[in-house]
């Protein structure tokens, strides 16, 4: 196996030249604008939400026996969704326009909890 110096060089250049590049970048800090997100709790949209998935349910239930285990499912069903519900809106979870939590993963320490822990 015969040494090629010229490959080696190009090599070590090109290892130089990214190094030096990624470290000279200047990078900027994210400045985004929740304005136009709304607290969870306080989100029309996202009680509407819930008024609908709970609705949906309670449709459903009524369809079969208060006996069978369907009914039974789907009332458990109905208080989940109302605990899931409570949970986003107590976690201070900000929602859109569309009732529906935002994940803001901008590294900012007051939205640590929806990041940091999954």
């Amino acid at each position: 196996m015969k040494f090629n110096f010229q490959s080696f060089l190009f090599k070590i250049f090109s290892f130089v030249f990214l190094s030096v590049s990624l470290f000279q970048t200047d990078i900027q800090v994210a400045k985004a604008d929740f304005s136009v997100l709304k607290p969870c709790k306080e989100s029309p949209a996202f009680k509407k939400r819930l008024a609908t998935s709970v609705k949906k349910l309670e449709n459903r239930v009524k369809l079969y026996t208060p006996e069978s285990n369907e009914a039974k499912f789907l009332l458990k069903e109905i208080d989940s969704t109302k605990v899931r519900f409570e949970r986003y809106g107590n976690s201070n979870l900000l929602c859109g326009k569309e009732g529906l939590p935002r994940i803001i993963a901008t590294g900012q320490w007051d939205h640590a909890n929806e990041f940091v822990i999954p």
